[in-house]
C-alpha cells in the first residue's frame, strides 16, 4: 500500500463537494521499464457540479489516460475534466458523483500533439496492480469504482 501524496490530506476525499476540483502528483507505483508512464503521475479529481443522491453511495468513475493524450484539453484541464465527467455521466446508468483522472503531468505546450492510437497490450494484472495502488489513496468510495 503506497502512501498518500504529500502534501494531501486524506479527508479532503471523504465528502462530495459539487464542482470541486482538485488535482495533484503522485509517484508512479510502477516505474518499470514496459510501463509507458512517467515516475510521477498527475491525479485530478472532479466532484460533479449535481449533489449526489443521498438514499445511495455516489458513484465513482477512473479514468487512465492513454499514453501520449495527457496534453489533450479533455484530459489536461479542470473544463475537461468536467465535460468528461457529465458525458460519462449522461451515458451511464449510475450518474457519477466523482471523476478520478490519472496519466502523466501534461508539458506546458501550446499546441495539442498528433495521436496515434498505440496497438491494445492485454496487460491486466498490471492495471490491477496500478489501480490498487492508487485508487484506495484517492478516494474511500474505492469499492463502487465504475470501469
Amino acid at each position: 500500500m503506497c502512501a498518500p501524496a504529500a502534501g494531501v490530506d486524506p479527508a479532503a476525499f471523504e465528502r462530495l463537494f459539487p464542482s470541486r476540483f482538485l488535482s495533484f502528483s503522485f509517484p508512479n507505483p510502477l516505474p518499470f521499464p514496459g510501463n509507458p508512464y512517467d515516475a510521477t503521475l498527475r491525479i485530478a479529481v472532479a466532484d460533479s457540479p449535481s449533489p449526489s443522491p443521498k438514499d445511495s453511495s455516489p458513484a465513482i468513475a477512473a479514468v487512465l489516460v492513454p499514453h501520449s493524450r495527457d496534453d489533450d484539453w479533455i484530459f489536461s484541464t479542470p473544463a475537461g475534466h468536467f465535460q468528461l465527467l457529465l458525458v460519462l455521466s449522461s451515458s451511464s446508468y449510475l450518474p457519477i458523483s466523482r471523476l478520478i483522472i490519472i496519466g502523466d503531468l501534461p508539458a506546458s505546450s501550446p499546441l495539442p500533439r498528433s495521436y496515434s492510437r498505440p496497438q491494445p497490450e492485454s496487460n491486466r494484472s498490471s492495471l490491477d496492480c496500478f489501480q490498487e495502488s492508487i485508487l484506495p489513496s484517492s478516494s474511500p468510495y474505492a469499492l463502487n469504482l465504475l470501469f
